[in-house]
């Protein structure tokens, strides 16, 4: 019984066999420099906040972009993102140093979409005269909290 392989599976076979008693070497994550200045950091974070941004349910694009901004500037801002498809939001955050809109897909093939802003800033209020949870706006940082629907941020130290 003879078998036949065509050239793409023949060119595998000698490709693998040249690694054949080669040792490979060690898998090492690049490491990351820290992002020292906002326009490093957005240069760096941007990418990791739309990858966030593309899974299939909104709570965890809503998390994973607010903690994916926390991230990108190493900690030393509050982060909000809230829901702009819903207009319900009074922004009175203050001293930005990163401000973007982002969409989130979600549902049956993703055709339905919400936006969200994602806001890293110093201080300031926010405050949701709708609906609150995961899906319409998380917030990570220095803050306060003396009402379900308004949140009060400090400045880092």
């Amino acid at each position: 019984m003879q078998f036949r392989i065509g050239p793409a599976i023949a060119a595998l076979i000698s490709v693998a066999a040249i690694g054949v008693g080669a040792q490979a070497a060690p898998a090492v994550a690049a490491p990351t420099a820290p992002r020292t200045s906002v326009a490093h950091a957005v240069a760096f974070g941007e990418d990791d906040i739309q990858r966030a941004a593309n899974v299939p349910d909104r709570e965890t694009a809503v998390q994973g972009m607010m903690n994916e901004a926390f991230a990108m500037f190493n900690g030393r801002y509050n982060v909000a993102v809230y829901n702009l498809s819903d207009s319900h939001f009074e922004d009175g955050l203050q001293n930005r140093v990163f401000d973007r809109p982002y969409r989130v897909h979600y549902g049956f093939f993703n055709l339905q979409s919400t936006d969200y802003r994602v806001v890293v800033f110093e201080s300031g209020t926010l405050v949701n005269h709708g609906d609150g949870g995961w899906i319409n706006w998380g917030f990570r940082g220095n803050y306060q909290r003396p009402e379900t629907n308004k949140v009060i941020f400090t400045a880092i130290q």
